[in-house]
Protein backbone atom coordinates (compact mmCIF):
# COMPACT_ATOMS: atom_id res chain seq x y z
CA UNK A 1 0.00 0.00 0.00
CA UNK A 2 2.54 2.19 1.07
CA UNK A 3 3.61 1.99 -3.26
CA UNK A 4 0.38 3.62 -4.14
CA UNK A 5 0.83 6.28 -1.36
CA UNK A 6 4.11 7.28 -2.50
CA UNK A 7 2.96 7.30 -6.18
CA UNK A 8 -0.12 8.91 -5.18
CA UNK A 9 1.68 12.02 -3.15
CA UNK A 10 3.82 12.49 -6.36
CA UNK A 11 2.99 15.61 -7.76
CA UNK A 12 0.43 18.32 -7.16
CA UNK A 13 -1.48 19.16 -10.45
CA UNK A 14 -2.41 22.45 -11.19
CA UNK A 15 -5.99 23.71 -12.31
CA UNK A 16 -6.19 25.08 -15.47
CA UNK A 17 -5.83 28.93 -16.32
CA UNK A 18 -8.68 30.76 -16.96
CA UNK A 19 -9.32 31.49 -21.14
CA UNK A 20 -6.95 28.91 -22.05
CA UNK A 21 -8.10 26.29 -24.54
CA UNK A 22 -8.61 22.66 -23.12
CA UNK A 23 -6.81 21.16 -26.11
CA UNK A 24 -3.73 23.49 -24.51
CA UNK A 25 -4.17 22.32 -21.45
CA UNK A 26 -4.39 18.65 -22.10
CA UNK A 27 -4.84 16.44 -19.04
CA UNK A 28 -4.89 19.25 -16.12
CA UNK A 29 -7.66 19.24 -13.85
CA UNK A 30 -10.44 21.53 -14.12
CA UNK A 31 -10.18 24.42 -11.95
CA UNK A 32 -13.46 23.73 -10.01
CA UNK A 33 -12.17 20.12 -9.18
CA UNK A 34 -10.98 19.82 -5.59
CA UNK A 35 -8.05 16.76 -5.49
CA UNK A 36 -9.94 14.33 -3.99
CA UNK A 37 -7.91 11.64 -1.76
CA UNK A 38 -6.77 8.29 -2.98
CA UNK A 39 -9.11 6.48 -0.09
CA UNK A 40 -7.52 3.47 2.09
CA UNK A 41 -10.65 1.07 0.70
CA UNK A 42 -9.04 2.07 -2.73
CA UNK A 43 -5.34 1.12 -2.11
CA UNK A 44 -6.43 -2.38 -1.09
CA UNK A 45 -8.10 -2.77 -3.75
CA UNK A 46 -5.73 -1.77 -5.93
CA UNK A 47 -3.15 -4.17 -4.31
CA UNK A 48 -5.63 -7.15 -4.70
CA UNK A 49 -5.80 -6.80 -8.34
CA UNK A 50 -3.38 -9.08 -10.67
CA UNK A 51 0.08 -6.87 -10.56
CA UNK A 52 -0.25 -6.54 -14.62
CA UNK A 53 -4.03 -4.75 -14.85
CA UNK A 54 -3.20 -2.13 -11.49
CA UNK A 55 -3.73 1.17 -12.65
CA UNK A 56 -0.89 2.98 -10.82
CA UNK A 57 -0.73 6.38 -12.81
CA UNK A 58 -4.85 6.47 -12.41
CA UNK A 59 -4.89 6.31 -9.02
CA UNK A 60 -1.77 9.07 -8.87
CA UNK A 61 -3.24 11.06 -11.72
CA UNK A 62 -7.08 10.61 -11.42
CA UNK A 63 -7.78 9.62 -8.00
CA UNK A 64 -11.52 10.00 -7.93
CA UNK A 65 -11.90 8.12 -10.75
CA UNK A 66 -9.78 5.09 -8.97
CA UNK A 67 -12.25 5.70 -5.82
CA UNK A 68 -15.11 5.05 -8.30
CA UNK A 69 -13.86 2.11 -10.01
CA UNK A 70 -13.00 0.84 -6.25
CA UNK A 71 -16.71 1.74 -5.63
CA UNK A 72 -18.06 0.02 -8.52
CA UNK A 73 -16.33 -3.33 -8.36
CA UNK A 74 -18.87 -5.28 -6.89
CA UNK A 75 -21.10 -4.53 -9.83
CA UNK A 76 -19.31 -5.45 -12.83
CA UNK A 77 -21.21 -5.07 -15.75
CA UNK A 78 -21.92 -1.74 -14.42
CA UNK A 79 -18.72 -1.19 -13.91
CA UNK A 80 -17.76 -2.31 -17.27
CA UNK A 81 -19.75 0.27 -18.56
CA UNK A 82 -18.59 2.95 -16.40
CA UNK A 83 -15.04 2.21 -17.85
CA UNK A 84 -16.20 1.73 -21.58
CA UNK A 85 -17.48 5.63 -21.01
CA UNK A 86 -14.42 6.45 -19.84
CA UNK A 87 -12.74 5.13 -22.86
CA UNK A 88 -15.01 6.53 -25.38
CA UNK A 89 -14.64 9.72 -27.72
CA UNK A 90 -15.28 12.52 -26.09
CA UNK A 91 -18.81 13.51 -28.08
CA UNK A 92 -18.25 17.51 -27.32
CA UNK A 93 -14.94 17.99 -27.82
CA UNK A 94 -15.06 19.26 -24.41
CA UNK A 95 -12.70 16.70 -22.69
CA UNK A 96 -8.78 16.71 -23.12
CA UNK A 97 -9.41 12.70 -22.38
CA UNK A 98 -6.33 10.74 -20.63
CA UNK A 99 -2.89 9.92 -21.02
CA UNK A 100 -1.80 7.17 -23.17
CA UNK A 101 -0.78 5.36 -19.68
CA UNK A 102 -3.89 5.96 -18.18
CA UNK A 103 -5.73 4.93 -21.29
CA UNK A 104 -3.94 1.87 -21.64
CA UNK A 105 -4.47 1.01 -17.59
CA UNK A 106 -8.35 1.99 -18.05
CA UNK A 107 -8.32 -0.87 -20.98
CA UNK A 108 -6.77 -2.95 -19.06
CA UNK A 109 -8.97 -2.89 -16.43
CA UNK A 110 -12.00 -2.97 -19.01
CA UNK A 111 -10.83 -6.32 -20.14
CA UNK A 112 -10.17 -7.71 -16.95
CA UNK A 113 -14.27 -6.87 -16.00
CA UNK A 114 -14.98 -8.49 -18.57
CA UNK A 115 -12.83 -11.76 -18.07
CA UNK A 116 -14.51 -11.42 -14.59
CA UNK A 117 -17.68 -10.96 -15.88
CA UNK A 118 -17.58 -14.17 -18.17
CA UNK A 119 -16.91 -16.28 -15.56
CA UNK A 120 -13.35 -16.87 -16.07
CA UNK A 121 -13.00 -15.84 -12.11
CA UNK A 122 -14.94 -14.31 -9.24
CA UNK A 123 -13.77 -11.17 -7.71
CA UNK A 124 -15.38 -11.89 -4.43
CA UNK A 125 -13.89 -15.81 -4.31
CA UNK A 126 -10.70 -14.14 -5.60
CA UNK A 127 -10.67 -11.51 -2.33
CA UNK A 128 -10.62 -8.31 -4.45
CA UNK A 129 -12.19 -5.67 -2.69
Amino acid sequence: MDHYRRAYAGEARAARPVGVDAAAQKNVPRANCALEPLQDVTIRWLTQLPPDVQPVELARLFPRIANKLCDLWDDLPFCGRYLAGLLATPRDGSRAGFPMAVEAELAELLDCVDDFGSGLSQTRGRGIR
